[in-house]
C-alpha cells in the first residue's frame, strides 16, 4: 500500500510541475499518505523532541482544516497512530466529552499536587495506551497499582518512576499479570515482587529499562529468574538493568553458590547496560 501512495505522489508532483493542482483534486488515499508522512516527520523532528518527547503528533491540525480531511483522519485511527495526550484530570474528561474513542496518552510528574488525581485516569485501562509518570512517593504508588491490577490490552508504553528515596515492590496481580501489545517498559526505584511474569507475556517488548532497582535481603532478582524471563524477549532491542545496592542494610548477603548456568539468546539486542 505504501509503495502505491508513493507512487501517487511522484505523479502528482510531476503534474504540479506544469501548472497549479487544487488541493481537492487528490484522492483520499493520497491524502492519507501525506498526513501519514508528515506524522513520521514529527517525530523524528527536533519540535517533537524538545516540545513533546512522549505522546501524539499534533494531527488535530488536520482534523480542523475540513469535514473530508477530519472523515480521513478518523476512518484510520490505528495506522495513523492517532492519540490522546492528556496530561492531567481535566484533560482526560475533556478528551472523552470531545473526541471519538481513541487510546488515551498519559504524562505527568506527581511532585506537583495538583496532578496528583491524574491517578484516577487510570480507571480508564481499556483506552490506555501510554502511561508516563514520575516522582511518585509511596502512598501514590499504593493508589496507582492498586487500580492496575487488571489486563490494560491496548498499553504499549509504560514509564514509572518512584521519587528519591523510596522503595517500591509491585505486585504479582501488576496489569493483571499480563501486558501482550506493551513495547517499551521503564521502571525506576521500583522492583517486581517475584520474578517478573508481566514481562514474560510481553513478547512484543523493544525496549526494556530497569533502573535503580531496590535490592533487599529479603528478596531480590536472582539470576536465573531473569535470564529465563528474558529468552522470551526474542524482539528487545534496548536493555538496561542497574540495582540500588545503596538500599541494603545489613548489607548484601554474599554466598557461595556457582554463578548462573543459564542462558538465553537475544537475537535483536543492539544496546546493552549493566550496573
Amino acid at each position: 500500500m505504501k509503495i502505491y501512495f508513493v507512487r501517487r505522489l511522484v505523479s502528482i508532483a510531476e503534474y504540479c510541475r506544469s501548472g497549479h493542482l487544487p488541493i481537492d483534486t487528490l484522492s483520499d488515499d493520497v491524502l492519507l499518505c501525506i498526513f501519514d508522512s508528515y506524522r513520521l516527520n514529527f517525530y523524528c523532528s527536533q519540535e517533537f523532541v524538545i516540545s513533546n518527547g512522549w505522546g501524539s503528533w499534533l494531527w488535530h491540525k488536520f482534523v480542523h482544516v475540513c469535514r473530508r480531511w477530519r472523515c480521513i483522519v478518523f476512518a484510520f485511527p490505528v495506522y495513523l497512530d492517532l492519540r490522546l495526550t492528556c496530561r492531567s484530570k481535566t484533560d482526560v474528561e475533556r478528551a472523552l466529552d470531545i473526541w471519538p474513542v481513541l487510546p488515551l496518552s498519559i504524562e505527568g510528574d506527581l511532585a506537583y499536587e495538583h496532578l496528583d488525581h491524574i491517578i484516577d485516569t487510570l480507571e480508564h485501562r481499556d483506552r490506555m495506551a501510554e502511561i508516563h509518570l514520575g516522582l511518585f512517593n509511596r502512598s501514590q504508588l499504593k493508589k496507582c497499582t492498586a487500580l492496575m491490577q487488571e489486563p490494560f490490552p491496548v498499553l504499549k508504553i509504560l514509564e514509572l518512576e518512584a521519587d528519591e528515596g523510596i522503595t517500591f515492590v509491585i505486585p504479582d496481580a501488576f496489569l493483571g499479570g499480563s501486558a501482550p501489545l506493551l513495547q517499551w517498559t521503564s521502571l525506576r526505584g521500583i522492583r517486581f515482587q517475584n520474578p517478573p511474569k508481566l514481562l514474560a507475556s510481553s513478547r512484543d517488548l523493544v525496549y526494556l529499562d530497569l533502573e535503580d532497582i531496590p535490592m533487599t535481603v529479603e528478596g531480590h532478582i536472582s539470576p536465573d529468574a531473569m535470564t529465563t524471563c528474558l529468552s522470551v524477549l526474542t524482539k528487545l532491542q534496548s536493555l538496561s538493568i542497574t540495582f540500588l545496592w545503596q538500599t541494603l542494610s545489613p548489607p548484601y548477603p554474599t554466598d557461595q553458590r556457582p554463578p548462573s548456568s543459564t542462558h538465553t539468546v537475544l537475537p535483536a539486542l543492539v544496546k546493552l547496560r549493566l550496573g
